[in-house]
């Protein structure tokens, strides 16, 4: 199916640049083009788009305002800035702005993978019903900027522990639950750890950088005493799930890719939950529809909202540009897999963590029940009786 596609920009040579380098697209999208908010506003009276990709710094009607409009008039639509403007942080603080931030000037692949992202997004979970429950949610989060921050440096030849530990410090709270978790059982540390910048050396960039993006999406998040409860037996448990499925895929395969992939899907697997904690009573309701019905968890969400925590959670990472690889572990993380496609993967990984990490006692032989001579099961199996998970037991 097409993606019908609005661009909206001031500058005549800039709408006319992206006439000419989204030409070659014109059989895969329908697309527009307008000098204004305005008009932009009076088109989608009459035409239903799926995407808008507009500037920020337009006369009388600029980009927040516009987005501020479609999300109230249609909140199904994505909204992508395109942009040079330079106070970037504070479009990301502003929830539900924008989906995705593009910076100019942007090239014709770059804006051609993030819509098309949308677009097999969009394929993917092509349902209405999760659409009306997240447009229904009045608190969506964005990608939290100190997740990109993060990953620029990372990914920059001059990083250094310190300057990570240096981001770092300067949140309260991603630091405050940084130094708790290096601090805590999980890790046996001998002494307290209360430098920033020794946590990221113990923990590593990437850890830290995943733990960031929760962290963030937790705190902008509003919880109850008891959803909050509930909110950090989800963190605790993905925690574990990501650790786990680190050392799942290690047994066959060391990539340091691979393996960063792996644990943020494990970290995040289970994200939908907290968007869904901003239902009302959301896991009354779940407990409630279990014990009435007998069923799981997931059963239960379908029962109430005629969807999952997996697809919710999907849906966010693809609008927030993630990887396919990391949507696909949020979408299937729950889904039985089939005994030939438990291959090393970060899906699969994933997958396996969480039905252990579920598992009142820690015992990876329960897996050989479910997937009978699988290589990478009989794998971890050894690993385990060889302690290599001791610290799961």
């Amino acid at each position: 199916m097409q993606m019908n596609i609005l661009f909206v920009d001031d500058e005549i040579n800039i709408i006319q640049g992206l006439q000419r380098m989204l030409y070659p697209f014109r059989k895969e999208w329908t697309m527009s083009f307008c000098n204004s908010g305005e008009e932009a506003l009076q088109i989608m009276e009459s035409n239903k788009f799926d995407v808008v990709v507009s500037d920020m710094r337009m006369p009388k009607i600029d980009g927040l305002l516009l987005f501020t409009k479609i999300k109230e008039l249609y909140p199904n639509v994505v909204r992508i800035i395109l942009s040079g403007y330079t106070e970037k942080d504070s479009i990301l603080n502003l929830p539900n702005v924008a989906h995705q931030f593009l910076s100019k000037p942007c090239d014709a692949a770059t804006l051609k993978e993030s819509i098309e992202r949308i677009s097999k997004l969009r394929n993917f979970v092509n349902d209405e019903k999760i659409l009306r429950l997240i447009s229904g949610i009045s608190n969506i989060p964005t990608l939290p900027h100190i997740y990109v921050k993060l990953q620029k440096e990372i990914n920059s030849s001059a990083a250094s522990v310190k300057g990570i530990g240096d981001i770092i410090s300067k949140d309260v709270a991603l630091t405050t639950k940084i130094l708790q978790l290096v601090n805590s059982a999980f890790f046996g540390v001998s002494q307290k750890i209360t430098d920033p910048v020794y946590a990221v050396s113990f923990l590593g960039f990437e850890t830290i950088k995943s733990l960031a993006l929760y962290v963030k999406i937790f705190s902008s998040l509003s919880f109850n005493d008891y959803n909050k409860f509930f909110a950090e037996r989800v963190f605790q448990h993905s925690y574990r799930v990501g650790e786990l499925a680190k050392k799942i895929i290690r047994t066959e395969i060391y990539d340091k890719s691979i393996l960063d992939t792996t644990f943020l899907g494990g970290l995040i697997h289970d994200i939908g939950k907290l968007i869904l904690l901003q239902t009302p009573d959301y896991t009354e309701k779940i407990h409630h529809k279990i014990s009435e019905k007998q069923c799981t968890f997931v059963e239960a969400e379908y029962e109430l909202f005629e969807t999952s925590h997996s697809e919710v959670g999907a849906y966010l990472l693809g609008l927030w540009g993630l990887p396919v690889s990391i949507l696909e572990i949020a979408a299937f993380h729950d889904v039985p897999l089939r005994p030939d496609e438990i291959e090393p993967s970060p899906m699969s990984a994933v997958h396996l963590a969480n039905l252990l990490v579920n598992q009142e006692k820690f015992d990876p032989h329960i897996l050989r029940e479910l997937y009978p001579n699988n290589t990478l099961v009989i794998n971890i199996c050894k690993s385990f009786d060889n302690g290599d998970f001791s610290n799961e037991q």
